[in-house]
């Protein structure tokens, strides 16, 4: 029974390291779901914040445009100066919001060069794996939380621009 004993042992230690290797497995294709949807999230507010740019574009166009009108001279006041700098400020988070930002899409060339040359077992691959999902994984949560506050606050200085702008229209035209 003492030569049988080892020889289970080394069936057991195998069925484990397997079982390990499957729960690595199983761990990282896990976070790649969780990855692939931060990326969907943030190539999401990047679509907001451009079309958020283009609105704000626009209606400064609007803008600009009506200032060349005869009489156009009688709704500059406070609240329209005050409206077009908003969306001047909205213009600048906007761009913001959508250009600086360095997504973690997964492996780089450097990983894929250490993995290559450090000579991994099939469980060291996936425990370095995995390892490096955690990190992205927690990287990207941090660049969708900054783009969301960024893209919150580009929206709300539209609001706020649309808001001065209608007053600066409404106290000219009410008085």
């Amino acid at each position: 029974m003492a030569d049988g004993e080892p020889a289970c042992r080394d069936v057991a230690d195998d069925e484990s390291r397997k079982s390990d290797v499957a729960v690595l497995r199983s761990g990282r294709e896990e976070a790649r779901v969780v990855l692939n949807h931060q990326l969907d999230a943030l190539s999401d507010l990047h679509t907001k914040a451009v079309r958020t740019v283009r609105i704000t574009g626009v209606v400064l166009g609007l803008v600009l445009s009506a200032a060349t009108l005869p009489g156009a001279r009688r709704f500059a006041n406070g609240f329209t100066l005050a409206g077009v700098g908003a969306l001047a400020v909205t213009l600048l988070t906007g761009l913001v919001a959508y250009s600086a930002s360095d997504p973690k899409v997964g492996i780089g060339p450097q990983y894929l060069s250490n993995i290559r040359t450090g000579n991994y077992g099939e469980e060291e691959w996936f425990d370095a794996l995995v390892s490096g999902y955690e990190n992205w994984i927690e990287e990207m949560e941090e660049l969708n939380d900054g783009n969301a506050r960024m893209l919150t606050v580009t929206q709300l200085c539209l609001g706020v621009a649309v808001m001065l702008l209608a007053t600066g229209v409404l106290v000219e035209l009410l008085i």
